[in-house]
């Protein structure tokens, strides 16, 4: 395929089953396409973000996402893989409003690190993969591994001529396994973050991850209290749910009640 803009295939829910959801986000997001899952727009709005973090951008699908549903605000993405990120490069450079960073992976420390590499791009990480992902995606099998600069958002975000302060900011994280050690990067950034969205999975399918439960936990330890989930990955046998998409926002202090 030539260079284009990704194109956001609309799906509603009650028309398509789970597994053809799945195999349709698998199959689609091998060339850059990606299904809209859910109304990323609604909580942005009642948010009011006009900053958006995107950690593991890939080719930009979820840039995309958010300026097909109306989004103007800013987005700053980042992404560790030279293909996907010069891909991603091209699509931002016709928007004023869209940052890429120079290619890195985001974690909890800064140096280098092993990335592992996927056929289909996306199911890409600094973590091994496991057999159980593969059964589902064979097209997430591992194809090289590559040392890549790893940095944390702490540092990413230091510069100053980025003034968060003036703005409403999301942060998303979707690097297959390794959310926790991108949000422990993120001491001093996190304290600026309204919304949290995180892909997390209820299964183990990548080694050493951290699963959905103790990731709600941390989050919510954070001040973030869950807004939605949607299941996005599943097995391909049984349509069990092995990923979901979790929503986060600041928690709002609680009122007194009235006596």
């Amino acid at each position: 395929m030539g260079d284009c803009y990704t194109t956001i295939v609309q799906v509603p829910n009650s028309l398509i089953s789970r597994y053809l959801r799945s195999f349709l986000r698998q199959s689609l997001g091998k060339f850059g396409y990606s299904i809209s899952r859910f109304p990323t727009k609604n909580v942005f709005e009642a948010q009011k973000i006009d900053f958006v973090i995107d950690v593991g951008a890939n080719t930009g699908q979820f840039g995309n996402t958010l300026r097909n549903q109306g989004y103007e605000g800013w987005i700053y993405s980042i992404e560790p893989i030279q293909e996907a990120h010069s891909r991603l490069t091209k699509i931002a450079n016709r928007d004023v409003r869209w940052v890429v960073m120079p290619p890195t992976a985001v974690g909890d420390a800064i140096g280098t690190v092993d990335f592992h590499i996927s056929y289909n791009s996306v199911s890409s990480s600094v973590l091994k993969i496991n057999d159980r992902h593969i059964e589902s995606a064979k097209n997430s099998r591992i194809s090289s591994i590559r040392k890549v600069p790893l940095v944390t958002l702490d540092e990413l975000f230091r510069l100053p001529s980025i003034d968060l302060a003036k703005h409403k900011v999301a942060l998303k994280v979707d690097v297959q396994g390794y959310e926790d050690r991108v949000i422990d990067g993120a001491k001093e950034l996190i304290k600026q973050i309204s919304v949290i969205q995180l892909e997390l999975s209820l299964k183990r399918l990548y080694a050493d991850q951290v699963l959905f439960m103790d990731m709600l936990t941390k989050i919510s330890k954070l001040g973030f209290e869950l807004w939605s989930i949607q299941p996005n990955f599943y097995e391909l046998e049984s349509s069990r749910v092995l990923q979901v998409d979790a929503t986060f926002v600041r928690s709002e202090p609680e009122l007194s009640s009235i006596s």
